[in-house]
């Protein structure tokens, strides 16, 4: 549902991707990240942006759209100059 909610609230600014690191192919294509998963002892669920770690242990949808609002403002201010 938090998928659904972030795909209308940012239409195509944003990817929505479900891994389940149950898949034998999944645990091979991600082994990057879940190796930091296991290595930090994070909890499942894990929610990323841009395969940084923003979330464990649940899917909070206001933190997830916290984080995509800074991402998009960062990438739209030139850099050297101030966010106000």
């Amino acid at each position: 549902m938090t998928a659904q909610y972030l795909r209308h609230k940012y239409g195509d600014a944003v990817q929505v991707d479900y891994i389940d690191f149950a898949t034998p192919r999944n645990r091979e294509q991600y082994a990057e990240i879940l190796k930091e998963i296991e290595t930090r002892r994070l909890r499942f669920p894990v929610t990323a942006i841009d395969d940084a770690i923003i979330s464990e242990g649940h899917v909070d949808y206001w933190t997830i759209a916290t984080s995509i609002e800074e991402k998009l403002r960062q990438e739209t201010i030139p850099k050297g100059e101030l966010i106000r």
